[in-house]
């Protein structure tokens, strides 16, 4: 046993190969379920994570073959778990960051909203939202609509751009996307040419759509290519552009889409979600 992990954990070398795509297929289940219920392998790979992509693109083939880095991450996560709630403490989001607060309330166990949303929001497995008038919330999903509930008071009439984007977001926290669309709407005729918006704006649109709702889907594959065209580096267009494809039923174009996200992003676990649903976009072909 090694000085991070006890019996249960993943050695940080088999998380390593997990990112970089090179641990066996039998294999990968088995991490992807052991990540979705543990906190500390999630932190060590959000923490390779940042680390990555800090790294330029020369580094990174350097980084990911070394398994002394691994080692050193895992030592480190020890300070990282004595020293984060002092971090967090001095980081609070600040009140005006709303988009930050709500990336911060947002379930770490599981995620009620498919397509990514800008602002830091990290992966986790998909559940479905339950409507307000459902029973048995977990506390983190009444956290999440309590803050969304905040930023909305806090935001008020505010009709900047700025507002208008995190008011959207906070609907879409909060499993309303049909105001979410209408508020990110007026936001991107507001500041066309702010990516952020228009890549929320396609995830907000694809979360209203109907199943066979090609046009909104249509709509949301605009937001997204936009997104794309004006800001090539920002990852989360990429991911929406391949599930709004995936949906539309172009499995070519969702394969291919799905491959150009993993070239940006091949060690988060988005990036493990995105291996499997280019997978399932290959045997549909």
């Amino acid at each position: 046993m090694n000085a991070f992990a006890d019996d249960s954990c993943v050695e940080p070398a088999v998380l390593g190969a997990f990112m970089d795509g090179t641990l066996p297929e039998e294999r990968v289940a088995d991490v992807t379920r052991h990540l979705s219920r543990c906190a500390r392998c999630r932190q060590l790979v959000e923490l390779a994570t940042e680390i990555e992509q800090e790294l330029s693109p020369a580094e990174r083939p350097r980084w990911r073959q070394s398994r002394i880095s691994w080692v050193a991450l895992a030592a480190a996560l020890a300070l990282v778990a004595i020293m984060l709630p002092l971090f967090r403490r001095a980081n609070q989001p600040s009140r005006s960051d709303w988009i930050a607060q709500l990336s911060a309330a947002s379930p770490s166990a599981f995620r009620t909203i498919e397509p990514r949303i800008s602002g830091g929001f990290h992966w986790a497995p998909l559940h479905a939202f339950r409507s307000a008038s459902a029973t048995e919330k977990t506390p983190e999903e009444l956290v999440a609509s309590g803050v969304a509930g905040s930023v909305l008071r806090e935001i008020g009439s505010d009709r900047t751009p700025r507002a208008l984007h995190a008011s959207g977001v906070a609907y879409l926290v909060a499993g309303d996307p049909a105001a979410a669309v209408r508020l990110l709407d007026e936001a991107s005729r507001a500041a066309p040419g702010d990516a952020r918006i228009w890549s929320d704006y396609a995830a907000a649109l694809y979360a209203s759509a109907s199943a066979d709702d090609r046009t909104t889907l249509q709509q949301a594959l605009h937001a997204a290519n936009r997104a794309v065209h004006l800001n090539p580096a920002m990852v989360e267009p990429y991911f929406n552009r391949a599930l709004v494809l995936e949906r539309i039923g172009a499995p070519r174009q969702a394969t291919a889409a799905w491959k150009e996200y993993l070239q940006r992003d091949g060690v988060s676990g988005w990036s493990t979600e995105a291996r499997k649903r280019l997978a399932d976009a290959q045997a549909r072909q």
